[in-house]
């Protein structure tokens, strides 16, 4: 039975949580510090320290740009519903269409094959045969290919 090497003790493992993170973080440097948690925050705003730093820097900062982060947020909601409703139309529309697709198609195979026994029933029965036989070679090759089509898409 082999044995799994041991981890190195020399190296540093990273921290397991947020606690190890801030007392690491509290060992560096006031200016580094600031520096590197510039780069990361918990929420989609920054710190309220950050804002107020960047408001000493350019004044009236903070409050544009929480004005355009809670407008943002208030359009987010109904943006989401706009497209929701338009993904559904489209669906919707779609459906419609394929419908109407599939009825024009029964309605057609429909007419052809009462042509193709109208054929029979005058006496020529071997064009009715091959009308018939036709049609149906035509639903199944369409139906195939359908079949086909729809395992590529997925």
């Amino acid at each position: 039975m082999t044995k799994k090497p041991e981890p190195s003790k020399d190296k540093k493992s990273p921290p397991s949580n947020h606690t190890e993170i801030i007392k690491k973080l509290e060992k560096i440097p006031e200016e580094k510090r600031a520096q590197i948690i510039a780069h990361f925050w918990p929420s989609e705003t920054p710190p309220p320290a950050f804002l107020e730093a960047y408001d000493k820097l350019n004044p009236g900062y903070a409050k544009r740009f929480l004005d355009n982060f809670l407008n943002e947020a208030e359009r987010q909601p109904e943006h989401r519903r706009k497209c929701e409703l338009e993904f559904i139309e489209l669906e919707k529309k779609k459906l419609k269409q394929v419908t109407t697709a599939r009825i024009t198609a029964v309605f057609v195979v429909l007419v052809i094959l009462a042509v193709g026994v109208l054929f029979m029933l005058k006496g020529h029965a071997e064009a009715g045969a091959t009308v018939i036989t036709a049609t149906i070679v035509g639903i199944a090759g369409v139906f195939l290919a359908g079949q086909r089509s729809s395992k590529d898409k997925e």
